[in-house]
């Protein structure tokens, strides 16, 4: 979803996405947590020699319950 930063950026995109579940449900996440000021998305520079980083960000989404302490480091959930 690119650029996307929040739920309402995403419905103007595009009206349809409002039907998906996760939409519903609270449940869109972006990898674009990590941005410079022009934009810049960290996840394609740095995540790439991080994997372990990638995947407790990825578990702490799919499954909060294995790593209730863990803070996303490239991804935010949309608001």
């Amino acid at each position: 979803i690119g650029f996307i930063n929040s739920r309402a950026e995403l419905e103007a995109a595009d009206a349809r996405y409002a039907d998906f579940a996760a939409f519903q449900n609270d449940a869109l996440w972006n990898n674009n947590k990590k941005q410079n000021a022009n934009g810049g998305n960290d996840y394609y520079e740095s995540a790439v020699a991080q994997p372990e980083v990638v995947l407790a960000d990825l578990i702490s989404i799919f499954h909060p319950e294995l790593l209730p302490d863990h803070e996303t480091v490239y991804y935010h959930q949309l608001q």
